[in-house]
Formats: structure tokens, sequence, C-alpha cells
């Protein structure tokens, strides 16, 4: 599996304050370990095709893609990340 962020996704986290930030970067490492972890709390997005969100915090999530064996980082940021994906 490749993972791959979006330009948005790098400006939004970039814009977390760096508890979130340290947070989201151990949820990204245990999904490159086991993308199916429980604790990452993965929903579909029922709106949108092949879209996932993980589950930072309770309000903090962040949408991926995946494609073949590549995954793609949307979004990263409070539940309003979910109304665009």
């Amino acid at each position: 599996m490749r993972i791959f962020t979006s330009k948005r996704f790098d400006r939004e986290f970039d814009r977390l304050i760096e508890r979130l930030q340290r947070t989201a970067e151990q949820k990204l490492a245990l999904f490159a370990a086991n993308p199916w972890h429980p604790s990452l709390r993965l929903k579909r997005l029922a709106s949108e095709r092949g879209l996932w969100e993980i589950s930072v915090t309770m309000s903090c999530r962040i949408t991926r893609e995946w494609t073949g064996e590549d995954v793609t980082l949307r979004r990263v940021g409070t539940h309003s990340v979910l109304e665009q994906p």
C-alpha cells in the first residue's frame, strides 16, 4: 500500500494545532501498519463512492480514497470536512 496526500490535506494538516497533528500522525502510522484497525473507527462515506473516513479524535476526521494499492489522504479537520470530502 502506498499512501499519498492531496495538496488540500497538506494545507489543512499544517493548520491543525500541534496536539492534533501528533494524534493524526499516530493514527496514520497505525493505518499504515493495519488499515482496518478498530481504533481508527473506519466508516464509508455514504454520499461518496470509494471514500472513507478515519477518526483521529471525536471531533477530527481524515477522509481517504482507496484506489487499488494506493491510498490518497484527501482532507483533515472537523466533521465539516465530511461535507466536501
